[in-house]
């Protein structure tokens, strides 16, 4: 299976840094102090943060001058046809991305001004087709702001392959699966465009690293220009209901 035919398509119809359509809504759930859905294409998640839950600290392991911060990640019965047949491999992928969220806000959230607390992070992965790390990435960092948690940036994330030559981003499922293909999943902070994570299994010649970064800049400017509308948005919405001037 070749990433892109002779015209430059990819099998989906798309050019090599087309993203799919990103669909995404802030305040989606409820019980709870913020919550986002993330629509990519197929893939689906919704984020859930609740917290910071001061805790005591005479009874529990919280630390005393910053929050504890505790991630889980994991796939909804239906989010695969595969899934029933291989729930050993997704319920270890669930784990492995659960400790890459944590660690990629862990550098973001500004954890020292929540002392002996806890703060929750829960995502879904309601249908999987690609990217879902990312997915669940960029849920969160809309989550966390819908519930006024202090971060330094806005963070946000892409997929970056590179098959024979070619570079495409944000892959679906069918273009994972292809033998050979390095996968990078990069997480970037908007303004100082610092690296939050930078995730591979792959391997690749020093050569072409730069121009794999150079392009997550570029997809992940992309996604921050959805989620930051968006954000935007639910915030004025919030401000002129609260603000609404007396008739």
């Amino acid at each position: 299976m070749e990433l892109l035919d002779e015209n430059g398509f990819r099998t989906d119809g798309r050019r090599a840094l087309e993203f799919r359509r990103i669909h995404c809504e802030v305040g989606y759930a409820k019980n709870c102090e913020g919550s986002a859905y993330f629509q990519q294409g197929l893939t689906k998640v919704v984020a859930v943060v609740r917290g910071p839950k001061e805790v005591n600290p005479n009874k529990s392991k919280a630390l005393k001058d910053r929050a504890t911060l505790k991630c889980t990640i994991g796939f909804a019965p239906f989010s695969n046809s595969e899934r029933q047949v291989t729930r050993s491999r997704f319920d270890r992928k669930a784990q492995e991305w659960a400790l890459l969220l944590k660690r990629c806000f862990e550098r973001v959230i500004i954890l020292s001004l929540y002392p002996h607390s806890v703060i929750y992070i829960c995502c879904t992965i309601t249908h999987a087709d690609g990217s879902e790390l990312c997915a669940c990435i960029n849920a969160t960092t809309m989550a966390l702001i819908n519930a006024s948690i202090n971060i330094v940036d806005y963070v946000t994330c892409c997929t970056c392959g590179f098959y024979r030559g070619d570079m495409v981003l944000d892959l679906n499922s069918q273009e994972e699966s292809i033998h050979s293909l390095a996968v990078f999943v990069i997480a970037l902070t908007n303004e100082r465009k610092q690296i939050a994570l930078m995730e591979s299994h792959s391997r690749v010649h020093a050569d072409h690293t730069e121009q794999i970064f150079e392009l997550a800049k570029e997809g992940c400017l992309q996604v921050y220009d959805v989620i930051a509308s968006i954000t935007r948005r639910h915030v004025y919405s919030i401000a002129r209901s609260v603000f609404k001037p007396e008739e």
